[in-house]
């Protein structure tokens, strides 16, 4: 056997058995049971962006009654061995809001789900659960459902990395749902969460990006703001070592989210820049301009954003922006390393200093 082969074997056996978890089968009965006593954590928060349509539950439904095979489910147990549900958090919010059980964010219960959309089992259209007899009620909470715990003391793999894995691969998900989720598990998530979302929604940062309809409902914008910050608090060096622009937004925004922030500073500052941004360039900002009609045409340019924010967070520099842009996107450089299909490394290690140079100059 060859010394690479023997050192991969290795390698693979020693991180296979630093990541702990275990296979286990519930009933629903006993599901019921540990988010009523608070065993189990579902943080709606973690899918905010996403939520299941009335005749998306009713399908499960209908499946968990025929019987059906349903995916497992994906949960951390924490240090105080309470569940943490990183993959199914629709499934079994639809199966707790079915029986009538799920809590909202004022710990009310919601109204029972209502089914509809039945393809199969028409006669449960327009049922709830109180329309059952026992005897079915009883079979319905018998049915078991497969988990996998993902152990605390796993060292190897963090809580975020697992979900963007798990959430990777057929999945409606986008990178900024993933994000969502990554900034909620840490520490200072939520309150880093809330800023993000104040900044997004400021009025001149949706006026300079102009992004359409299935951008935002992509969340797009969210994804932007999470690239400033990032931006905002990394060395050159660190932007140049990136390979995976996925890879480096999941781990500095994780960060963020983990140290904290003086948040009402960050969007004082978020605001000032782009109101800076919109009152001198408006919707040239980040869009190729047509220099005979003024207008700007095409779509969003994600290389001049990256250039243009970059710029002026590391000059701390507003003035004269209509001059600094005609510049910066009239140099060969940027001519060369904005196409589409160039390496973020290529991108990056062009643009982003030259922007820089460009914007801290008057």
């Amino acid at each position: 056997m060859s010394i690479l082969i023997e050192n991969i074997e290795k390698d693979i056996e020693n991180k296979k058995g630093r990541i702990k978890t275990e296979n286990v089968i519930i009933s629903i009965g006993e599901i019921i049971n540990l988010y009523k006593d608070k065993d189990i954590k579902l943080n709606p928060d973690f899918q905010r962006f996403f939520r299941w349509t009335k005749e998306q539950k009713s399908r499960l439904i209908e499946s968990i009654f025929l019987g059906l095979p349903i995916p497992s489910f994906f949960v951390y147990e924490d240090n105080q061995n309470i569940w943490e549900v990183l993959d199914g958090l629709q499934r079994i919010s639809s199966i707790l809001e079915y029986i009538g059980e799920l809590k909202n964010e004022e710990n009310k219960a919601k109204e029972p789900l209502v089914l509809e959309g039945m393809q199969y089992l028409t006669s449960l259209e327009g049922t709830k659960w109180s329309d059952l007899s026992d005897k079915l009620q009883r079979g319905f909470k018998k049915n078991t459902l497969p988990f996998i715990v993902m152990k605390n003391e796993t060292s190897e793999i963090k809580k975020y990395q697992l979900f963007q894995r798990l959430n990777r691969g057929g999945t409606t998900l986008t990178e900024a749902e993933v994000r969502n989720c990554i900034i909620l598990m840490e520490p200072q998530g939520k309150a880093l969460i809330n800023m993000i979302d104040t900044m997004y929604n400021n009025v001149d940062f949706q006026n300079t990006v102009c992004l359409n309809e299935r951008k935002k409902n992509e969340k797009a914008d969210f994804d932007l703001v999470i690239r400033y910050l990032c931006f905002k608090y990394s060395t050159i060096d660190e932007l140049l070592a990136v390979k995976s622009v996925g890879d480096f937004l999941n781990n500095k925004i994780s960060k963020l989210a983990y140290e904290g922030l003086n948040y009402k500073n960050e969007i004082e500052y978020f605001e000032y820049i782009f109101k800076q941004i919109n009152l001198q360039l408006s919707k040239k900002a980040f869009r190729k301009w047509d220099t005979e009609t003024l207008k700007p045409v095409g779509p969003f340019l994600m290389a001049q954003y990256e250039a243009v924010i970059y710029g002026i967070l590391k000059s701390e520099n507003c003035s004269n922006l209509n001059n600094k842009l005609d510049y910066l996107i009239s140099h060969d450089i940027y001519k060369e390393y904005s196409k589409g299909g160039i390496a973020v490394q290529g991108r990056w290690s062009n643009i982003l200093e030259l922007a820089r140079s460009i914007f801290e100059n008057e």
